[in-house]
């Protein structure tokens, strides 16, 4: 009986040790996957803001139409945006709440959520090429 319980301690531990390992992996592979983005990712980071209740927000106002939409397309926001389908009203709630432009970019942002919107209800496109629609403006 003492050496059922035994082999069982070292096997719990053996299973426990190679859980850390892969832990440890993990993190490895996940800070390394940062520091590869984190100089893409700097560059978008400096149009962000915090609006009144606390929500990151996208500034455009001050750029070319070009920048916006690379910048748009780099942005966090533009995920968390696709993340509200097929809730349409929702992303162009979003979009109008978290988006400041002055210009054309967010007229065009929203013309194409409405376009999207009323191909996919229309059955002309999937919900997969919707997002790819979304996800690619």
């Amino acid at each position: 009986m003492n050496r059922a319980i035994i082999l069982l301690s070292i096997v719990v531990l053996l299973m426990i040790s190679g859980f850390m390992n892969y832990a440890n992996y993990l993190q490895t592979e996940f800070t390394a996957s940062l520091k590869c983005n984190t100089i893409e990712k700097s560059k978008s980071e400096s149009y962000y803001d915090i609006n009144l209740v606390g929500e990151k927000t996208l500034l455009l106002s001050e750029l070319a139409e070009d920048e916006k939409k690379e910048i748009w397309n780099a942005s966090s926001l533009k995920y968390e945006m696709i993340d509200f389908f097929p809730n349409f009203i929702k992303m162009s709630t979003f979009v109008n709440d978290r988006v400041i432009d002055n210009g054309l970019f967010k007229e065009k942002l929203l013309a194409n959520i409405k376009n999207t919107e009323e191909q996919f209800i229309g059955g002309k496109i999937t919900g997969q090429s919707a997002k790819e629609t979304l996800s690619t403006f």
